[in-house]
């Protein structure tokens, strides 16, 4: 952590990325940062490949976001830092990152099991014990003596709240629960993070769970639950794919399945698999990561996901059955 904090205090230019399909961990510790870094005088670019969802503009900052990510330049270059992602291809700007990483101008915070990025630099903050990525970048911020601003805590505290689950989780720690309430008292809005994340549902976003609980099908003997959703299905609701986005958690409290799955498919001709795992008492937990690693993408042991190329299509003369094509 400390060969990152130098490069920090000591550079003045900043590129933060974080991951596509952007969570409220990805969006929180992004503008936290990015907050944080401009308190202390310095020039800060947030991009993220997708911009930033709807349901997650409440937060300050999110209107700076960019969506193109700036070449590498001899003069006065940019630091990157990649936060809420081990991996650079999960930025959508894989092979500009790496230009980043080759200069020695790329660093990284993350709380995910480390990928590629650990592997091109030392400028690096990790740790898997902890409930998300904003609560790595609370401690930085505290290191580099930033004060923390009703802004920069609402942006932590979303971080915080949506990765651990609403704080329901297991990952959430007696530690998560002390930042969460310092965050608090620095100012963070707790009830607009959880009006805008848990309780205002679009009509879209209710028609899509609809149809994603009438598609529900059980699977490998009722330990499996899987679902799918269609672009054309986002279309007919009048929604978006930021309206799809949390059906997976509503759809995970079967008290039998030990997996559950959501396959959405976008207009881009891409399907995005949710993953979510839970306990069973006379059962190792299930760490869905090694399947979401499988088709490209990773995560943590009871949350992943992935993204393939191709369309969803039902099977002929099959009620609920799906193939990707």
């Amino acid at each position: 952590m400390q060969e990152l904090i130098n490069r920090l205090r000591s550079l003045e230019r900043f590129i933060v990325v974080s991951h596509i399909q952007p969570d409220g961990d990805a969006v929180g510790s992004l503008t936290a940062l990015t907050l944080g870094l401009q308190q202390l005088g310095k020039t800060v670019l947030p991009v993220l490949a997708d911009g930033v969802p709807p349901s997650f503009q409440f937060v300050t900052g999110t209107l700076e976001v960019a969506t193109e990510f700036p070449p590498l330049t001899i003069k006065d270059p940019y630091f990157c830092i990649a936060v809420d992602l081990p991996d650079s291809r999960r930025t959508g700007f894989g092979s500009n990152v790496l230009e980043y990483a080759e200069a020695t101008m790329l660093g990284f915070i993350d709380h995910h099991p480390l990928g590629d990025l650990q592997k091109k630099t030392s400028d690096y903050y990790h740790s898997l014990n902890t409930s998300s990525c904003a609560e790595l970048i609370y401690h930085v911020l505290l290191a580099l003596e930033v004060r923390i601003t009703p802004p920069i805590a609402t942006a932590l505290l979303t971080g915080m709240y949506t990765d651990s689950g609403g704080f329901q989780y297991d990952n959430t720690s007696t530690e998560t629960m002390e930042i969460g309430a310092d965050l608090m008292r620095r100012g963070a809005r707790l009830r607009t993070i959880v009006d805008h994340i848990s309780r205002q549902k679009s009509i879209a976003s209710l028609r899509l769970l609809g149809l994603a609980m009438e598609r529900l099908t059980l699977t490998n003997n009722g330990t499996c639950a899987v679902s799918v959703i269609t672009y054309d299905d986002i279309e007919k609701a009048g929604g978006t794919a930021d309206d799809a986005s949390g059906i997976i958690n509503q759809l995970n409290v079967l008290p039998g399945p030990r997996l559950c799955m959501l396959l959405t498919e976008s207009e881009k001709g891409t399907i995005r698999g949710s993953l979510r795992s839970t306990d069973h008492p006379d059962m190792r937990v299930l760490n869905v990561t090694n399947v979401a690693k499988l088709l490209g993408g990773g995560g943590h042991a009871r949350a992943s996901g992935f993204l393939v190329e191709g369309h969803l299509e039902p099977l002929e003369g099959k009620t609920n059955l799906w193939k990707v094509v």
